[in-house]
């Protein structure tokens, strides 16, 4: 993915519409992790803050959890 991009960073800003023009050192994965078809090359600054931003979401989701667990020690009877 490096070679196909010149070896440059693609992110493009959304303010500005400029392309970075930094190396690109990382290959991110657009999708799900396991797609390997939709990937772009990242400088390592735009790589850590897109990931840093997209754990921050997940981090943020609702998760189902479980019923506390007894502790073994403990007797419910007594």
């Amino acid at each position: 993915q490096l070679r196909a991009d010149g070896g440059r960073c693609t992110y493009v800003s959304p303010d500005t519409g400029l392309r970075c023009t930094a190396r690109a050192t990382d290959v991110h994965h657009r999708g799900e992790a396991d797609d390997h078809d939709d990937l772009a090359s990242l400088c390592s600054w735009h790589h850590d803050r897109i990931t840093g931003a997209q754990g921050a979401t997940s981090s943020r989701r609702p998760r189902e959890r479980r019923p506390p667990e007894q502790h073994p020690g403990i007797d419910p009877t007594a």
